[in-house]
């Protein structure tokens, strides 16, 4: 871990009231990439005992990495806290704090990707997969119930932007997003800023994503080249749609058998109310699945058409996307298939269950003209 940066005296809060306010500690995982393509992931903690130190921080620690750094500065919180907000918009100004109460505050689980004049990115994206994740019920996220499976959401805020980083040998000090005077030793440094849940930490996974499983970085050098890249990446590294429907498209199987093979079913009430349960299921899918399709069409609306000299790290990135909208409009399809297979299977057994009632009035029917004369006779 990172030794704790100092603080300075003079920007102390006034009382005991604003400095519980303010907490004490900000922590957060930092990830760049230094000289000799060196990428590092570490977790930096910034004691606050009471002051902003990550304003006062901030411009130092990218002043100390100016001729270190090479490509984005990646900051990732995972365990949130309610003062970390205050600390953020006071060393960015420009920092989205609006959206990112909403994400916290749990307003919205979602937010269609906002790229403005500046080419900063906003997005909220729940992402969804079926893994070992399972967060604590208080936790962000939602929880969906596929037979022996579950299907874990997640939520995660992205802000990537660029803002100006002086040279500290110019002796002034940084001057956030502020592009009217630039000297030539200041230069525009890539940031993105990842919030997730308090339960669900994707720190780890991200450092597997662009260092243990990418020896040769390139996928940090792509998003060095286009930060809108970040926005795929975690779509990719968090969602995984495929994982989700094998399971759904597994259990609706075991129900299809379950129709077929009557002996070892069980009641008919009982299946209808399981396949009414799992219709559901698949709508509350289908919905999560048309909200990544309108994110995707979003994006790619913002990023634009491509043009004579568009770079190459943008025409891949709007050749994943188109990818990405195909597989979803795949996905799309699936989804609406094993609804009509579900109405299906409900006609079935309520089909078959008239069926079996008729035989069963036709027994009383042959049982009736035996033995009602006889009572006669008797």
């Amino acid at each position: 871990m990172t030794p704790p940066m100092s603080v300075p005296e003079n920007i102390r809060l006034n009382n005991t009231q604003d400095a519980e306010n303010f907490g004490s500690a900000f922590t957060c995982t930092v990830a760049l990439m230094s000289t000799g393509r060196r990428l590092q992931f570490s977790t930096r903690n910034y004691p606050l005992n009471g002051t902003s130190s990550l304003r006062s921080s901030a411009p130092r620690m990218y002043d100390d990495m100016f001729d270190k750094i090479h490509g984005p500065l990646m900051i990732v919180i995972d365990y949130w806290r309610p003062w970390y907000l205050q600390h953020l918009q006071m060393a960015f100004p420009d920092f989205p704090a609006r959206s990112l109460r909403s994400f916290i505050e749990r307003e919205n689980a979602s937010m269609l990707p906002l790229i403005n004049e500046n080419q900063e990115l906003t997005c909220i994206t729940e992402h969804i997969s079926v893994d070992s994740y399972s967060p604590k019920p208080q936790g962000y996220g939602e929880i969906i119930q596929l037979g022996d499976r579950k299907a874990c959401c997640r939520s995660v805020f992205t802000w990537a932007t660029k803002f100006a980083c002086s040279n500290p040998e110019d002796g002034r000090p940084t001057d956030y997003l502020s592009h009217a005077y630039m000297p030539r030793s200041r230069r525009l440094q890539p940031l993105i800023v990842l919030v997730s849940g308090p339960n669900a930490p994707i720190a780890d996974r991200l450092k597997r994503y662009y260092f243990d499983s990418d020896p040769q970085h390139e996928r940090w050098d792509r998003l060095a080249g286009d930060l809108d890249w970040i926005y795929l990446d975690t779509y990719f590294l968090f969602t995984k749609w495929e994982k989700v429907w094998a399971v759904v498209k597994r259990n609706l199987k075991a129900k299809v058998i379950e129709r077929f093979y009557p002996s070892s079913s069980a009641p008919i009430l009982q299946q209808t109310r399981e396949l009414h349960e799992h219709t559901d299921t698949i709508m509350g899918l289908h919905e999560h699945l048309r909200i990544h399709e309108a994110s995707l069409a979003r994006f790619a609306l913002q990023l634009g058409p491509t043009q004579l000299f568009t770079p190459r790290v943008r025409l891949k990135l709007l050749a994943r996307v188109s990818h990405i909208q195909h597989l979803l409009s795949y996905y799309d399809m699936t989804a609406s298939s094993l609804l009509a297979q579900q109405s299906n299977l409900i006609n079935l057994g309520l089909s078959l269950e008239t069926v079996s009632q008729g035989q069963a009035v036709a027994r009383l029917n042959v049982l009736a003209l035996v033995f009602l004369p006889l009572s006669f006779a008797a």
